[in-house]
């Protein structure tokens, strides 16, 4: 007998799934503490904190439990009294606070799509001020409020990842994928792949990050998604680099200059990777001018423009160009004082650091990598971590190498050609572009 399991229902809807929120803050002891210590004012660091638990809390409830009193006797009478002081001087959150406030009225009652708006509002706010912490966790509370939108599971996961948020960024960027597939949001789908595949390169999981984004290559490919092809090719180019698969890596790198095109802002991020490969390689005559293209294009506040600066320090150096060396590291240190710019902080350090080992300042390339290890290591950053370690051992050894000669002009058909006529006849989009996908 041929026994068949029946096929569920097509006229039955699943219930739209839920992410566990003891997931979003592994190793803390108290849930979403770690905002109180982004310097917020008084009462207001207190009301943030307890709106963010309250919301993730009606978020994990199931909506017939929400009933009144589920946050206790008088908490909306509380929170009213503790938000009128406030008004009057952040209205613009306030509101977004008293929205979050109607749930401790009436569970039952709260609009989702409303009090995910406010989340958003909340967060915004938070980004504007340099609280990113509290910024991802309001992100990922809108992200619970509405488990389908995709695109906001994305924004907390791309959030975490910055953070170094590790495990919290890979639970909300796995479920992006997921959800943007049941809606067959292909382009969320491949950005939340290749922002998956970023976080394992970031880990210093390179093969699995090349799983990855060939999977994104594929999925952008089978559904004529341009943009996301070149940023998966683009993706895949540092990854041989780490890999040390010379040519594969300039295969991926021509491959993405013409998926994206020369206007495209991501030929700047595009343009730096390259340009870093090849001042890794000794090869500081095709990365010199690159890196010098770049500057004008990167916006003032960005972690690009840190890049840029302390690898065309590092390059300085090692043509011998003193003066040069000096300038760009120090308009370097500045960029790195932004918080904006933290995340490219530790490898930026790095750089500056071979340049001054170059020109023979071991006391400063000492105390750059000394400051190197301090932000790595609180931001998990291994691959950093090793960088460091290595250019130690060279300087214990003496083992540095010396100043470089530039190498002959390129020929027209050059890679390094390519990128400068992009970066000169397409401007690549607005001064400022984008982030580099990978070494965002």
């Amino acid at each position: 007998m041929n026994h068949r399991h029946p096929r569920p229902s097509r006229s039955r809807s699943p219930r739209p799934p839920r992410i566990p929120v003891p997931l979003l803050h592994p190793g803390e002891r108290v849930r979403g503490s770690a905002m109180l210590e982004e310097g917020v004012a008084g009462e207001w660091g207190l009301v943030l904190w307890e709106s963010y638990r309250n919301v993730g809390d009606w978020a994990a409830t199931p909506r017939e439990r929400r009933a009144p009193g589920m946050f206790g006797d008088g908490a909306a009478e509380r929170r009213t009294e503790q938000l009128r002081p406030l008004a009057g001087r952040e209205p613009v959150l306030a509101g977004a606070l008293e929205t979050i406030r109607g749930l401790l009225a009436d569970p039952a009652a709260a609009d989702a799509r409303a009090v995910a708006d406010a989340c958003r509002r909340v967060a915004a706010w938070a980004g504007e001020g340099g609280r990113p912490l509290t910024r991802f966790y309001f992100a990922a509370a809108a992200g619970l409020c509405e488990p389908e939108d995709a695109r906001q599971a994305y924004e907390a996961g791309r959030l975490a990842r910055d953070l170094a948020r590790w495990d919290a960024a890979e639970v909300w960027l796995e479920y992006a994928a997921a959800a943007a597939r049941r809606k067959r949001d292909r382009e969320t789908q491949a950005i939340a792949v290749l922002g998956l595949g970023n976080l394992f390169y970031r880990r210093g999981f390179y093969r699995k990050a090349r799983e990855v984004h060939l999977a994104a290559l594929a999925l952008a490919r089978r559904h004529a998604l341009r943009e996301h092809c070149g940023r998966a090719l683009h993706d895949l180019f540092v990854i041989a680099v780490e890999l040390r698969d010379g040519q594969a890596a300039e295969a991926y790198a021509r491959e993405a200059l013409a998926a994206y095109g020369a206007s495209h802002p991501n030929v700047l991020s595009l343009g730096f990777d390259v340009a870093y490969h090849w001042l890794a390689q000794g090869d500081v005559g095709r990365a010199l001018p690159v890196l010098r293209a770049l500057h004008p294009h990167t916006a003032p506040r960005s972690a690009l423009r840190l890049r840029v600066l302390a690898c065309g320090a590092h390059a300085a150096a090692a043509v011998g160009d003193r003066a040069l060396f000096t300038e760009m590291a120090d308009q370097a240190r500045e960029a790195g004082s932004i918080p904006d710019a933290r995340g490219a902080l530790a490898a930026a350090l790095v750089e500056i650091a071979k340049g001054a080992a170059l020109l023979e300042e071991e006391t400063l390339a000492t105390g750059l990598l000394d400051d190197a290890m301090e932000v790595a290591r609180a931001r998990g950053e291994v691959d950093v971590l090793a960088r460091v370690d290595e250019l130690r051992h060279r300087l214990d050894t003496g083992t540095i190498v010396g100043v470089a000669v530039p190498a002959a002009p390129p020929g027209p058909d050059d890679l390094m050609a390519d990128l400068l006529r992009s970066l000169e006849t397409g401007g690549a989009g607005t001064p400022g572009g984008t982030a580099p996908l990978v070494r965002s």
